[in-house]
C-alpha cells in the first residue's frame, strides 16, 4: 500500500506559452502544481507554503537579474530541483538535475520517485540585504598573507552572508573571515551552505555562509548594519 502523499511541485517558467507546454505534460502525473513566472518571488513563495520539489525552466532562471539568481542558488539547494528546457523540435521537457537531485533523472523519476520521498518543507530565512563589507577570508583560519583571500560581501541576512570568492569550496566546509568595517576584528566562523563556482554562467562566484561562531558584540553590530542595507531585489 502506498502511503505517500501527492507531491506538491513549484513550477517556474516566464511566459504563458511555456507554462502551457509544461502543464500539458505534467498533467500526466499525480502531482499538485503551483506556478511562478519568475524567480523574483521564489523565496517568498517557499516561505509561505511547503513543497516537495521544484521544476525551473533554465532560460527563465538565466534571464533573472544577478541578485535574484544568487538568492535562487541558495534556496534551490534545499530541495530536489529539476532544471529543464523545452526541446525546440519535439517540445518535450528535457531534464537537467540540480540541488538535491544530483544524479541524472528523468522527469518521470523526479516526479514519481524523488519528490514523493522528500518531506515537503518551507524555508525559514530572513531577507537578504545588499551590504558590502571588505573581507579577509581564510580556509585554514590562520589568515596567512599568501593563502587568505581579500574579498567582499555581496549581501547579508540575520544569520549569514554571501561572500564573493573564486576559490574552490564545498558545502559543509567551514570558513573563517574578518569584516574590516566591524569594530571588533576577532575572526568569525561560518558553515558553507552553498557554493557558486567561478565560471558558472554569469553568476558571481562565492559562498553562502551561515554564521556558527561569532561574538555577541559582533552579532549586535551586524544586526545594526543589516537594518541600514538595501533590500535584495
Amino acid at each position: 500500500m502506498n502511503d505517500l502523499k501527492k507531491p506538491k511541485i513549484l513550477l517556474i517558467a516566464d511566459t504563458d506559452a511555456l507554462l502551457k507546454i509544461y502543464m500539458d505534460q505534467l498533467s500526466a502525473y499525480d502531482v499538485d502544481i503551483t506556478t511562478l513566472c519568475s524567480v523574483k518571488d521564489l523565496q517568498k513563495t517557499l516561505c509561505e507554503d511547503a513543497y516537495n520539489g521544484i521544476i525551473i525552466d533554465l532560460k527563465t532562471k538565466l534571464a533573472a537579474p544577478r541578485e535574484q539568481r544568487e538568492t535562487a542558488y541558495e534556496v534551490l539547494e534545499q530541495y530536489p530541483v529539476l532544471q529543464s528546457r523545452i526541446h525546440p523540435g519535439s517540445e518535450k521537457i528535457q531534464a537537467i538535475p540540480f540541488g538535491k537531485a544530483k544524479n541524472e533523472v528523468s522527469l518521470k523519476e523526479f516526479l514519481t520517485e524523488l519528490c514523493p520521498h522528500f518531506s515537503a518543507r518551507k524555508i525559514r530565512t530572513s531577507p537578504r540585504r545588499i551590504i558590502h563589507f571588505n573581507v579577509l577570508l581564510s580556509k585554514s583560519g590562520d589568515f596567512d598573507a599568501e593563502t587568505m583571500e581579500r574579498t567582499f560581501t555581496i549581501n547579508l541576512s540575520q544569520g549569514g552572508c554571501f561572500i564573493a570568492s573564486s576559490k574552490k569550496w564545498s558545502a559543509g566546509e567551514q570558513a573563517a573571515f574578518v569584516f574590516k568595517e566591524l569594530s571588533i576584528h576577532t575572526p568569525m566562523v561560518g558553515e558553507i551552505r552553498w557554493h557558486v563556482p567561478w565560471g558558472r554562467s554569469m553568476a558571481v562566484p562565492g559562498i553562502g555562509i551561515k554564521f556558527v561562531d561569532i561574538e555577541m558584540a559582533q552579532l549586535e553590530e551586524l544586526s545594526e548594519k543589516y537594518e541600514l542595507g538595501r533590500p535584495n531585489p
